[in-house]
């Protein structure tokens, strides 16, 4: 059995037991004042998320944020799914819908254009914020216009943060920063090896988020102090036990105090 569907049959199981997730909760919590971020207006217990693909459907976030994460990114492909499990959700935990219009299910560039902005304005009030994925300058007007364009349409500001997929062309860099820059992206999320290049070109306008990462305490803090705002974290960090968000947000405090 692979380690999300055995992890999924644990986080099933916590689902009907409230009194255990509660003592969970105390158990691997971590709050520290240091570790607190304020980010897109929105108030962080600490800088560690969890990124898409261990619950895609957002069907275990209230058991999830047991572990420490300060936000958790479930799939706003499927609409229907997202939205019934963010609906029931206690919010202990920041949401974020991510949406890639590249993997819709239509081979028509015009109809992943329309199903992205539909499941966008369908989570639009259940989740904190949303996270576009794009490979790449060519794949970015199309559907993120219009979904910018919807948000001008409601009453509460959600924030838009745009990831820049590994397999992004070198060269799209920079126009896809200077995109964001332009049309009001709130932030944008890079593989660490590019996290200092991107907050040089962006300077404070915009944050940044380090992604796709299982970080050492040192590299979590280096990061952190390179200009990273946030950091989403691999699903495969829970391999290493329920405990190790908890131990890496220790190891995060422990260095910034020794550093200050």
């Amino acid at each position: 059995m692979s380690f999300t569907r055995s992890f999924a049959r644990k986080l099933r199981a916590l689902k009907r037991l409230p009194i255990c997730r509660s003592l969970m909760r105390l158990r691997y919590s971590y709050l520290s004042p240091g570790l607190h971020r304020k980010v897109f207006g929105i108030d962080f217990k600490n800088p560690l998320g969890l990124a898409n693909g261990l619950d895609s459907h957002g069907e275990y976030v209230d058991e999830l944020s047991i572990f420490g994460f300060s936000f958790i990114e479930i799939d706003g492909a499927n609409t229907a799914a997202a939205l019934s499990n963010v609906m029931t959700s206690t919010q202990n935990v920041v949401n974020a819908a991510c949406i890639n219009p590249a993997k819709m299910n239509s081979p028509v560039q015009e109809e992943r254009t329309e199903m992205a902005v539909r499941s966008f304005s369908l989570l639009y009030d259940f989740v904190d914020m949303f996270v576009i994925c794009t490979d790449g300058i060519s794949s970015l007007p199309a559907s993120m216009d219009s979904m910018l364009d919807t948000r001008i349409g409601y009453d509460t500001y959600k924030p838009v943060i745009l990831k820049v997929l590994p397999e992004t062309p070198e060269e799209d860099l920079e126009p896809v920063l200077k995109y964001c820059l332009l049309y009001g992206i709130d932030g944008v999320m890079v593989v660490p090896s590019l996290l200092e290049k991107v907050v040089s070109m962006v300077s404070d306008r915009i944050a940044v988020i380090a992604m796709g990462v299982n970080p050492t305490a040192d590299e979590a803090a280096g990061m952190i102090e390179r200009g990273a705002s946030l950091i989403e974290l691999d699903p495969a960090i829970l391999q290493k036990g329920p405990g190790a968000v908890r131990n890496l947000l220790k190891g995060i405090d422990d260095v910034q105090l020794q550093s200050n």
